[in-house]
């Protein structure tokens, strides 16, 4: 698998942080069609899947049934920083390790948000939209926070 496909894949569990948003359409296009493994222009939730389980083979280093930041200390800094925060949001119940079922959650979630005409399969128009939403969200955050003081 590519790297960069690889950390795409990764990042996309940071569905409503900003660390998916800063990715550049240029390098959103490039691992896009890394990761759509047929070349048919769309991402199906099948290749979608896929990229799951070889996401999950390759940070499961000792092969436990979890991914804790220990494992993450062999990728490159801006990786790793990166992952900590979608492992932060995919860490459904705080033990500061994830399941597999707690990355199928998050990456499915991020995917159904993305997949606005809800036909199971991504294409790079939705895949742009849904980084410019994320990329709205955190603008948005601090506004109401000001709001209230």
């Amino acid at each position: 698998m590519n790297f960069k496909a690889f950390v795409w894949g990764l990042t996309f569990l940071a569905a409503g942080t900003s660390a998916w948003a800063q990715a550049a359409p240029s390098r959103s296009r490039a691992i896009f069609d890394a990761l759509d493994r047929n070349h048919d222009g769309f991402v199906s939730i099948d290749e979608f899947h896929k990229d799951i389980v070889a996401s999950w083979q390759a940070l499961d280093l000792n092969h436990d049934g979890f991914i804790s930041d220990d494992e993450l200390q062999t990728l490159p800094s801006r990786a790793r920083s990166l992952l900590l925060s979608s492992l932060k949001h995919a860490d459904a119940n705080g033990d500061h390790r994830i399941t597999f079922k707690e990355v199928v959650q998050a990456r499915m979630q991020a995917f159904d948000a993305a997949d606005s005409n809800h036909d199971d399969r991504l294409s790079l128009n939705e895949l742009l939209a849904y980084e410019a939403r994320l990329e709205a969200k955190p603008a948005a955050k601090p506004a109401v926070k000001a709001a209230r003081h």
